[in-house]
């Protein structure tokens, strides 16, 4: 059996501090290997939402698993939730394989094939489209409260300004903006515009 391996983080930060992708690889692998299956390619987005299914690796593998090559018959996840969190993309997707004969297996999710494996599968895709919509909930109302607090929320500063360290609460740390024209007691166009120059490019 041949397998393709789908992983996904979606926040950015997360996947470029090696954290969450390279455990999703190497459980699926380990899986595969126990199955006696060949990994013959892994397929990753990083810092991609599974709310929609914008996402060039995920559009990339449906597209080679549904060619007439098949170069793999089953695709693989750590769990349905790196796959899709919209239900509908979930269920229209595996269905999408399912016509193809590829197969989609979830490794933490045994759920079996047949009209019951649909209905578990269904069931799941929806808690974790209700999970994902709660956490976006309480990610705003939190991000709401520190600006109301007059907080800065992240990014990159606008031009003028950088963020420092306002509060310390334990391993939380909030940030706001300062003018760095405060810190120029005197000056004229020339020598601010060279010293806005010289702040953005170390940030």
């Amino acid at each position: 059996m041949r397998a393709a391996i789908y992983i996904r983080a979606s926040n950015g930060q997360q996947a470029l501090q090696d954290l969450s992708l390279p455990d999703q690889k190497s459980q699926c692998k380990a899986y595969c290997a126990k199955k006696d299956w060949e990994v013959v390619d892994t397929f990753s987005d990083a810092g991609a939402s599974a709310t929609n299914d914008n996402r060039v690796e995920f559009q990339a593998m449906i597209a080679e698993a549904c060619s007439g090559a098949k170069p793999f018959d089953v695709v693989i996840v750590h769990s349905q939730s790196r796959f899709a969190r919209n239900t509908l993309d979930l269920l229209y997707y595996t269905k999408k394989l399912e016509k193809a004969d590829v197969q989609f297996v979830s490794i933490t999710q045994d759920i079996g094939t047949g009209d019951q494996a649909d209905v578990l599968r269904t069931i799941l895709g929806a808690m974790d489209e209700y999970q994902s919509k709660e956490i976006s909930k309480h990610v705003s109302r939190s991000m709401n409260e520190n600006a109301r607090q007059g907080c800065w929320n992240g990014s990159q500063p606008p031009l003028g300004y950088r963020s420092y360290v306002a509060e310390k609460r334990g391993k939380k740390i909030r940030r706001n903006l300062r003018s760095i024209m405060q810190k120029q007691s005197s000056y004229n166009v020339y020598s601010l515009f060279m010293f806005m120059a010289r702040e953005q490019a170390e940030l």
